[in-house]
């Protein structure tokens, strides 16, 4: 699903565009709200992939025997 938000993101979609996306469009047609889960889903997709794409992912890859 990062991966996904990430596209979206680099292609300029809408949170509700992204959410249509991971979930179909009639899913967010039915579910989506300002205040509701998805759009809390979607924006806290947004932060980790923003924060991954800005160097997080380091924090997940193995280190060497001496931690370089």
């Amino acid at each position: 699903r990062l991966l996904a938000v990430t596209d979206g993101l680099a292609a300029g979609r809408t949170q509700r565009g992204i959410a249509a996306d991971v979930w179909g469009a009639e899913a967010v047609a039915r579910e989506w709200a300002p205040d509701g889960r998805m759009r809390a889903q979607v924006r806290r997709w947004t932060r980790k992939a923003r924060a991954l794409a800005d160097g997080g992912w380091r924090d997940h890859v193995p280190r060497g025997p001496e931690g370089t």
